[in-house]
């Protein structure tokens, strides 16, 4: 008997759980080392067999294990709960289960088993706090992010990004499915998740609706997370619209590229290389085959071919980038119109005695001056200026002197460009007259330059006789 006891005892205090019982005067009959410790360590009692359990409690808990007691003994089943013992020198969680000891169908007295959960609550709180953490990031992130459950393929949760993206009515957006939300008519949610399972993380394109009803293009990448015990398809959403019209636009200007290209090596090339043999031959002055005059004529022809090929390569780039990037406020080159000249306040037929020329080549400069000096050979003055800069000081020295003053202005310059010349002149209500002067035909140059109130007309090279004669009303 005495081995048979010094066994139970042994056994008891071998288990990591504390083990008491207690008579229905609530004293212990038994007690394993667990809870002798315990008792000393939380409460600094000193428990005996024979001890009275209440008295060893501390006042706050006696009620709490006196209702426990009573109904073990009052209903003669088992009584499970869970209690936060929180000393000065410790807290802990305890799982605690009260069995009633039974003798002849009557409750004797009662045997305790506590467990300390405590680092089962502590993590039950971590994931709880990830989780919390998590729905904080979810809800905060900077992307639009969904949660799509597996079980069914619908939107569970959306943030806060998404609700901008579509709208704060998310109805339309919850209620689509799997399929429709990814674009993948085709695959299973049980095929998506094996995917996802082999590559950790997957991206869809698809389209959908923005808050605006408007298409837009997405890319959505997904990986499989759980949620409060859940296995859930994050989505994260990047709205890929611009990229895609980007890349429209890169796509169409390659085949812009491709076009003029052709039209290079094609059109340009055929004006170009008689051109090349005509200078060569009216260079070596070999005349056997055509006269000076009639090697002059085919000089004169293929350059208006060669003109026309770049003006045919200009309106096709023109057109192009029209279609590129379409701006409703311009209107169509065909139908431009400029502003009348009593708008800029210079009148456009006044008397002109003076005229500039602004321009970084010398060649224009040497043909324009001669156009001028037989177009107004009444003209007291003509002056040139290769650097745009120069240019500009003259007309700061003359600026209260141009009244009857014309300026040439090219556009493309280094050092200053022809933009930049009227800037300046503006800035410093200098007031010329200015005929814009350029090889380019590019119709936003034109828009351009009628925004300056100074420039009256716009014209390409070269300067021709007969235009600028019609110009002036010197015909």
């Amino acid at each position: 008997m005495i081995r048979e006891e010094a066994n139970k005892n042994a056994i008891l205090n071998s288990v990591q759980e504390g083990v008491w019982a207690v008579d229905r005067d609530m004293r212990f009959i038994f007690f394993n080392d667990v809870i002798k410790w315990d008792m000393e360590v939380d409460f600094g009692q000193k428990i005996a067999i024979g001890d009275s359990l209440l008295d060893a409690l501390p006042e706050k808990d006696r009620a709490y294990y006196r209702i426990a007691y009573d109904h073990v003994f009052e209903t003669g089943k088992p009584f499970y709960t869970e209690e936060k013992i929180q000393t000065n020198k410790r807290v802990r969680y305890l799982e605690l289960n009260f069995y009633p000891i039974v003798q002849d169908d009557v409750v004797e007295g009662i045997a305790v088993f506590s467990k300390d959960v405590s680092d089962r609550r502590a993590i039950d709180a971590a994931l709880a706090e990830k989780e919390t953490r998590l729905a904080q990031v979810f809800n905060k992130a900077g992307l639009p992010m969904l949660l799509v459950a597996l079980e069914n393929g619908r939107i569970v949760e959306i943030n806060e990004k998404a609700k901008e993206l579509y709208g704060p009515q998310t109805s339309a957006i919850q209620n689509l499915t799997y399929a429709e939300l990814t674009g993948d008519k085709k695959a299973s949610l049980e095929e998506m998740k094996a995917d996802i399972g082999r590559e950790t993380a997957k991206t869809w394109f698809s389209q959908h609706k923005n808050a605006a009803k408007e298409p837009i293009a997405v890319e959505l990448s997904g990986s499989l997370i759980h949620v409060n015990g859940k296995e859930m398809l994050h989505l994260a959403i990047y709205d890929v619209t611009k990229e895609q019209q980007h890349l429209q636009t890169i796509t169409a200007q390659n085949k812009l590229l491709k076009n003029i290209t052709w039209s290079q090596s094609h059109l340009m090339r055929a004006p170009l290389t008689k051109i090349l043999s005509l200078s060569q031959l009216i260079r070596q002055k070999d005349f056997s085959i055509l006269t000076e005059e009639h090697a002059l004529d085919k000089l004169t022809l293929a350059s208006m071919e060669l003109d026309q090929a770049i003006r045919e390569i200009t309106k096709k780039i023109t057109i192009s980038k029209s279609m590129l990037t379409p701006d409703t406020t311009k209107q169509p080159a065909s139908e431009t119109t400029h502003p009348p000249s009593d708008v800029t306040g210079i009148p456009k037929r006044a008397t002109v005695k003076r005229y500039i020329l602004i321009d970084d080549d010398n060649m224009m400069h040497l043909l324009h001056r001669q156009i001028l000096k037989l177009v107004d050979p009444d003209a007291t003055a003509i002056h040139t200026f290769l650097n745009p800069k120069e240019g500009l000081a003259y007309l700061r020295s003359e600026r209260d002197n141009l009244q009857e003053t014309l300026l040439f202005l090219d556009i493309n310059m280094p050092e200053m460009s022809g933009w930049e010349l009227l800037d300046a002149c503006m800035l410093e209500d200098i007031q010329p007259r200015v005929i814009i002067l350029s090889s380019s035909e590019d119709e936003e140059d034109v828009q351009k330059a009628f925004s300056y109130p100074a420039v009256i007309e716009y014209m390409t090279k070269p300067l021709s006789k007969e235009k600028l004669a019609h110009f002036l009303g010197k015909e």
